[in-house]
This record gives structure tokens, C-alpha cells and sequence, in this order.
């Protein structure tokens, strides 16, 4: 995959895993809803992800789904789905307490 990618819409495409986006250092915002996606495997850091969309997947189902995504994916990340997370590191914080 190229390194130059700043945003990636890959909806509707059944996919099952995230183990086909190595890390993207330029990338910003993936839509990645409606897929078949249960768990964060392959799933690597990216350094300026602010916004993903996992609407439709069965990962969404899961009640602690954006503290792995954070985890995963880095605390650049400032949306998730439609939720907006003022502070990733205070939802972090949170979380544990």
C-alpha cells in the first residue's frame, strides 16, 4: 500500500481483519463501516489517524471497542464512528478509573 494515503474509504467490502493496512504515516481518516471486522488484529499504529468509522461491524458491538482502537490504532485519534473524544489520553485515563 502506498505511504502517501491521507484518507481510505473501504465500506462495504467484507472484509474481516485490519492486517492488509500496514502502518500509514500520513494517513487521517478511514471508513472501514460495514465490513466484518470482530477484533482489532492487524490493526498497527498510526500516527496521524484522527477519524475511523467501524459502523456495521461486529467489532462496534463491543462495549470497550474505542479503548482497543486507541490502544491499536494510537491517541491521535480524535473521532470514533460518529463519537468525538475531546482527549484520547483522558479517555484512556477513564477507562482504568
Amino acid at each position: 500500500m502506498r505511504d502517501d494515503i491521507k484518507i481510505l474509504f473501504i465500506q462495504n467490502n467484507y472484509l474481516t481483519s485490519f492486517k492488509f493496512i500496514n502502518s500509514q504515516p500520513n494517513l487521517e481518516a478511514i471508513n472501514i463501516a460495514n465490513n466484518c471486522i470482530c477484533s482489532c488484529y492487524g490493526l498497527e499504529t498510526q500516527p496521524k489517524l484522527q477519524s475511523i468509522n467501524l459502523e456495521g461491524n461486529p467489532l462496534s458491538n463491543h462495549p470497550n471497542f474505542r479503548f482497543m482502537i486507541l490502544m491499536c490504532a494510537g491517541l491521535s485519534v480524535r473521532k470514533i464512528n460518529k463519537d468525538r473524544l475531546l482527549n484520547s489520553l483522558l479517555f484512556v485515563i477513564k477507562f482504568f478509573t
